[in-house]
């Protein structure tokens, strides 16, 4: 029986590491391959502009919104953590009709997180995961020029000078105006 467990375990150790393996391989191809393709962010932005600067408008009026996702809220510096209902995040101060708003505005354009901060909104369209090298990818509209800029974020592999002092890489894609695509690898 013990050697029959140490086998056992010697395949699951053996098939986790091939599985480590593998996923590094991936990642290391090309990181933002493994997220919605640059057009179809485009085409989705481009199709309907007017909403996302509805949202964008709604968002830089509450000062207090930090972040607001399909799961969570943080609110003036308090935050709640998988919503069920509207009076969760009426603890936090946020009314419930404008979190309905906000949802049905993420709902309806793709995004699953909103962050306010600086001199910008993000507007998360993929979240990290095991499966994307714990990268994201969305929209970003920033008041000052970003950088660097890539002419794909689809090929887009890790350089050393793209690094944050922060830690992650960030590149940016330009979309119209104020507004980019973003790639964060963490």
């Amino acid at each position: 029986m013990g050697i029959m467990l140490t086998s056992h375990c010697r395949t699951i150790a053996c098939g986790t590491g091939f599985l480590c393996f593998v996923m590094a391989m991936l990642c290391s191809c090309s990181a933002g391959a493994h997220h919605s393709a640059d057009a179809s962010l485009v085409s989705m932005f481009l199709q309907h502009e007017k909403e996302f600067e509805d949202l964008l408008t709604d968002v830089r009026a509450d000062s207090k919104l930090e972040m607001i996702s399909i799961r969570d809220v943080r609110y003036s510096g308090r935050s709640v953590f998988n919503v069920k209902s509207a009076s969760d995040v009426e603890a936090v101060g946020l009314s419930s009709e404008r979190w309905r708003s906000y949802m049905s505005q993420l709902n309806s354009l793709g995004i699953v997180q909103v962050n306010q901060g600086g001199k910008g909104v993000t507007l998360t369209v993929d979240e990290p995961s095991f499966l994307n090298g714990d990268s994201s990818k969305g929209y970003q509209y920033s008041l000052e020029g970003l950088s660097p800029l890539q002419t794909s974020l689809d090929a887009y592999q890790i350089s050393a000078e793209d690094k944050k002092s922060t830690g992650g890489y960030s590149v940016f894609k330009a979309l119209k105006g104020n507004w980019y695509i973003f790639l964060y690898v963490n």
